[in-house]
Parts: structure tokens; C-alpha cells; sequence
């Protein structure tokens, strides 16, 4: 299936969610234990994952799932929402802006999106047991 005639629609949409994700955050640098913005997070984080997937941009589908792991995790309150946390999202925000508009520029992606990514893993890893 040729999936180019919806790339204009999923950076359109791919833009939306991003927006939605930025007032999330900034609602969660206001208050961090605030569930709508942390359920607005993880919302957003899940659709583009699942545009992503459907479109076969795996670098942002990658990214995405990394990003809706965590704040699934922030919000069942198994992780805490702190300033740590909070700069990942950011930088996964910037780095999906990014990626969305290598899409819409219809180039590949510079970036190296393996120390963020490795970010995200560190955060959902569980601490280690000290004697």
C-alpha cells in the first residue's frame, strides 16, 4: 500500500499532538503531580506512536513508545514526574519536531537519537539494590 498520500495528514496531525504534548509539559512544570497533563502526556506520546507505526516511520514510532512507557509510568505513579524527567520529555518533544520535519521535508534524520533513547531507559530502569 503507497502510504506517501497521507504523509501531509500525519505531520499535520503528527503537529497537533506535538502541541498537545508542549501544554502537557508546561502544565507539568507547574504542577508535576497534576494527572490531566500527565494523562494528556502519555495520550499524546501513544498517537504518534501509533501513526508512526502506521505510516512505517520507525524512528519516531521508537521515540514515541520510550515517551508513552515513561509518562504511563509517571502516571501510575511508579515513577516520580521531576525536573530529570521532565527535561527527557522535552528533549523528546524537540527531537520529534525534528524527525516530523524530516518527514515533511522528505530528507532522512541527522540526528542520533541513541543517547536519548538510552535517557528513557535509565529512567524506566529500576534502581538498583544496594546492601
Amino acid at each position: 500500500m503507497d502510504l506517501s498520500q497521507y504523509k501531509d495528514l500525519f505531520v499535520t496531525e503528527a503537529r497537533q499532538y506535538l502541541q498537545g504534548m508542549k501544554t502537557a509539559l508546561d502544565g507539568l512544570d507547574k504542577n508535576p503531580a497534576c494527572k490531566d497533563s500527565l494523562g494528556a502526556l502519555y495520550l499524546t506520546a501513544h498517537s504518534m506512536k501509533g501513526m508512526a507505526m502506521s505510516m512505517e516511520f520507525t524512528q519516531i514510532a521508537q521515540l514515541s513508545a520510550g515517551l508513552e512507557h515513561l509518562a504511563d509510568r509517571c502516571r501510575s505513579a511508579d515513577l516520580r514526574y521531576d525536573p530529570s524527567a521532565g527535561a527527557v520529555f522535552r528533549e523528546g518533544a524537540k527531537a520529534l519536531d525534528l524527525l516530523v520535519d524530516a518527514v515533511q521535508k522528505k530528507a532522512p534524520y541527522e540526528g542520533d537519537l541513541a543517547p536519548l533513547l538510552d535517557r528513557i531507559h535509565a529512567l524506566l530502569a529500576p534502581p538498583e539494590f544496594k546492601l
